[in-house]
């Protein structure tokens, strides 16, 4: 998360090329909204199989809210 937000902080005032934001967006919201699942998922007993589909759901879920 710390990339991401050095990566927003360096492209502040330019025009992002879309692949470029999407990293931002995704080191930054992506990954804070992905360690949430995961450790909630984590806690679940059945959980280590499901763990990658919830870091997946989660970093998509940090884009599209990022992208509102």
């Amino acid at each position: 998360m710390i990339g991401g937000q050095a990566l927003d902080l360096e492209a502040e005032a330019k025009a992002l090329p879309i692949d470029a934001l999407e990293e931002v967006h995704a080191r930054k919201t992506g990954a804070l909204i992905a360690a949430s699942c995961v450790i909630g998922g984590l806690s679940a007993a059945s959980a280590p199989s499901h763990i990658e589909g919830l870091r997946a759901y989660g970093e998509a879920i940090g884009l599209a809210f990022s992208n509102r």
